[in-house]
C-alpha cells in the first residue's frame, strides 16, 4: 500500500493580490451561474412582478414586495434577461390594472359594455410583444394610449429583471457572498 499526502495553501479573498482577486470574483460568478436555482429565479420574478404592478397601478401598500402577485389570469410564461425578452399571458382589466389609461366608461348598461382589457401575448422573434386592447363587447376600438401603457409596463418588468440579475452578479455582490460564505481560493484565485 502507498499513501500520498498533498497539501495546498488556501487563501481568504482578502489575502489574495489584486490580480488573483479579479480571477476569484470571475471564477465565483461563473460557478454561481452554473448553479442557478429557484431562489435566483424567484428573486428576478419578484423584481419583475413589483415593477409590473407599480406600472399598472396595482401595488398593494399592505403587502410586502415578496407577497405581491400578478393579477389573476396574468402570468410570466418565459423570460430571458440576457435577451431582454419576456412572455406574459393573460389580460388586464380596469379592476386589475387601475393605473392604465382606460377609455371612459360608456353610459350603456354594464352588461352590454362587456369586458375591456389588454391582451398580453408572446413576443415575436425580435422580442417585441403584442399588447393590444380587446373587447368582449361594447368598445371594440383600438386605443394606442392603452397599448403603449401596457407595453411600457411589460418593459418595466423586464428592465427590473435585468437590473436584479446585474445586481446578483455584480462584483460587489459576488465579493459580499464570497466573504459571507468564507470561500477559499488557491493563490492564483482558483476556487479551492
Amino acid at each position: 500500500m502507498r499513501t500520498e499526502v498533498t497539501s495546498r495553501d488556501l487563501y481568504k479573498f482578502e489575502e489574495l493580490d489584486e490580480t488573483a482577486q479579479d480571477k476569484a470574483v470571475e471564477n465565483y460568478g461563473e460557478m454561481l451561474a452554473r448553479c442557478w436555482d429557484s431562489f435566483d429565479v424567484e428573486s428576478i420574478e419578484m423584481a419583475m412582478t413589483s415593477a409590473f404592478l407599480e406600472a399598472i397601478g396595482a401595488v398593494d401598500q399592505d403587502k410586502a414586495p415578496a407577497d405581491e402577485s400578478l393579477p389573476d389570469r396574468v402570468s410570466f410564461k418565459e423570460w430571458d434577461v440576457d435577451r431582454r425578452t419576456i412572455r406574459m399571458d393573460g389580460y388586464l382589466t380596469r379592476e386589475t390594472a387601475p393605473g392604465l389609461p382606460w377609455p371612459p366608461e360608456a353610459d350603456d348598461d354594464d352588461d352590454e359594455q362587456g369586458i375591456y382589457g389588454v391582451m398580453l401575448s408572446e413576443p415575436d422573434r425580435d422580442g417585441n410583444g403584442s399588447f393590444q386592447p380587446f373587447s368582449e363587447g361594447g368598445y371594440g376600438r383600438e386605443n394606442d394610449e392603452l397599448s403603449n401603457a401596457a407595453t411600457q409596463a411589460v418593459e418595466a418588468a423586464i428592465s427590473a429583471g435585468v437590473k436584479e440579475y446585474e445586481y446578483m452578479f455584480s462584483r460587489e455582490t459576488l465579493i459580499e457572498n464570497i466573504e459571507m460564505n468564507d470561500v477559499e481560493f488557491l493563490q492564483d484565485g482558483t476556487l479551492a
